[in-house]
């Protein structure tokens, strides 16, 4: 009966073991599916769509090692040449008839800006040539009147001895009627009326005049009307008339020569001695300066050089109406107003600035360091190393890429200059239109990139970092202490711990060592790195909270 009782115990306790042992195994399988059903559901939140990339500016790129050079920022600002401003001055005197320039427009070289009536310039003064030349005074009357009553006399006294003749012991009749004395005074007579005759005669040659023209007056006929032939033979009957007057007639235009206020010119400056060999030969080339010798004969006498002369009538300053124009010369193919100095109506004297025209296409970067500032600055200059330079506002001018110092000087700090700064810094800047608007009537008004006043930042580089990789800062992220970048992954991405060799509000340098596993030709995520990650971490607690749930 005790064995039998002994066999059921057994046996009903190794069915209930054997339950047990099936049940256990059962939920281990179980556990084992939900764990990879998880994992699964896991990879599935962390696969994003391109979609959900774009949302979260996700752009990914490959990297290679380069060489990152660290620098300093230094505030500049763009400044205008020296050379760049072009005044224009009123190259006479005068009044504005015409402007028709403005504020803004673009001139071309050699427009035509203003016009001015010139004020009058005298006629030379006749200083050492004017008792000469000037036969139409009363004294030139009286020499007529004089030879003339001296012809008169000459033929009445010689008729008055003639008669006599025959009374006074010399004629016909025998004995003596009338005292030879008087024969002797009468011809005493006769000698003066010729002498004053032959004075008068010899003081109208020196006016000018031919024989031909002195026996006319000597008879009764008018003085005649001078001409230029009479002026120049009264210039050479005196003196005055040198080798160098000649030369000077000879090189006027045929229709001058002639002229009496030509000649008389001549003859004065060859006077005074203002007849040089380079206004002969100037004139002689420029038949239209010859059109303005009256006014270059007294410009002479005022002081005027011919070398000044030459450059006022070059400008066009000796016509009535002178047309002030944009200056040629050089390489500047046109000019921006930058302001009109006079208005229409208005006396100018020789040498008023009238407008002020500048060249934009080259500028300064003008920098002022101070401090510690002052070494770098200078350093690159000496090393003649370029450095870039960005506008202080975003989109305000141009990056510039290549800024290359030319010379350095100390200046006294002025108003606005910054704290301690007594050494400055030039770099020349090439510049480029921003637009140019063309108005209805033809006038144009540009804009330049780069202006005077404009701030820029300078970044003078300080050290050189070789081999490393140089990331936007949207690149990298942080995980607590850790700093990461994402690398594509299969479907995902997955973070790397990197190590930061320098990095500003711009980059972020990482360093290529064994702390940084990312290689050469990696591609890595280059923006929203850091919404990537709170994505994925937000991926990863959903999958966390389901798995609770089973």
């Amino acid at each position: 009966m005790k064995r039998w009782d002994l066999l059921v115990f057994c046996g009903v306790f190794t069915v209930v073991g054997a339950t047990a042992g099936w049940k256990a195994a059962l939920q281990a399988v179980e556990g084992r599916a939900r764990t990879a059903d998880d994992a699964a559901a896991a990879d599935d939140e962390k696969d994003l769509s391109s979609a959900t990339l774009a949302n979260l500016g996700v752009t990914v790129a490959k990297v290679q090692p380069t060489t990152f050079t660290r620098t300093r920022d230094i505030p500049a600002a763009i400044q205008g040449r020296a050379v760049n401003q072009q005044p224009v001055h009123a190259p006479i005197g005068g009044r504005i008839r015409d402007v028709f320039v403005e504020q803004g427009m673009v001139v071309k070289a050699g427009q035509t800006l203003m016009t001015i009536i010139r004020d009058p310039i005298p006629r030379p003064a006749l200083t050492l040539t004017e008792n000469v030349l000037k036969p139409g005074q009363e004294p030139l009357h009286a020499t007529v009147v004089d030879m003339r009553k001296a012809k008169e006399e000459i033929t009445i006294t010689q008729m008055e001895i003639d008669r006599i003749a025959k009374f006074t012991g010399s004629g016909e009749e025998q004995g003596v009627v009338i005292p030879k004395q008087k024969e002797i005074d009468l011809r005493n007579t006769l000698l003066r009326a010729k002498t004053s005759f032959s004075a008068a005669r010899r003081e109208l040659l020196t006016h000018g005049f031919t024989e031909e023209h002195i026996d006319k007056m000597a008879t009764g006929d008018a003085i005649p009307n001078l001409t230029g032939s009479n002026w120049k033979r009264a210039l050479e009957n005196n003196g005055l008339w040198p080798a160098r007057a000649e030369a000077l007639l000879k090189a006027l235009t045929k229709k001058l020569q002639g002229l009496p206020w030509v000649i008389a010119t001549v003859g004065e400056l060859a006077a005074t001695g203002l007849i040089d060999d380079d206004l002969v030969a100037w004139l002689a080339k420029e038949p239209h300066g010859c059109d303005h010798f009256i006014e270059i004969g007294s410009l002479l006498q005022r002081g005027y050089s011919v070398t000044d002369i030459r450059a006022l009538h070059d400008l066009g300053a000796l016509d009535p109406i002178v047309e002030v124009k944009a200056p040629g010369a050089g390489s500047v193919p046109d000019w921006d107003l930058t302001h009109v100095d006079v208005k229409a109506g208005a006396h100018v004297d020789r040498g008023t600035q009238l407008v002020m025209l500048r060249d934009s296409r080259v500028v300064y970067l003008r920098i002022e360091p101070i401090g510690g500032e002052k070494g770098d600055v200078l350093r690159v200059l000496a090393e003649k190393t370029s450095c870039p330079a960005q506008p202080l506002v975003t989109g305000a001018g141009p990056d510039l890429e290549d800024v290359a110092f030319v010379f350095a000087a100390s200046e006294e700090a002025g108003a606005g200059a910054r704290p301690g700064a007594d050494t400055v810094a030039y770099a020349t800047v090439s510049n480029t239109p921003l637009a140019v608007q063309e108005a209805p009537n033809g006038r144009a008004y540009r804009s330049w990139r780069l202006r005077p006043g404009m701030k820029y930042v300078v970044q003078i580089p300080i050290r050189r970092i070789e081999r490393v990789l140089v990331l936007p800062r949207t690149a990298v992220t942080s995980d607590g202490p850790i700093r990461i970048v994402f690398i594509p992954d299969g479907k995902g991405f997955k973070p790397v711990e990197v190590e930061i060799a320098y990095e500003n509000e711009d980059v972020v340098v990482v360093a290529t060592n064994e702390r940084t596993q990312v290689f050469p030709g990696d591609s890595i995520v280059q923006t929203g790195a850091y919404a990537l990650g709170l994505a994925l971490k937000g991926g990863e607690k959903q999958t966390a909270g389901h798995g609770h749930a089973h």
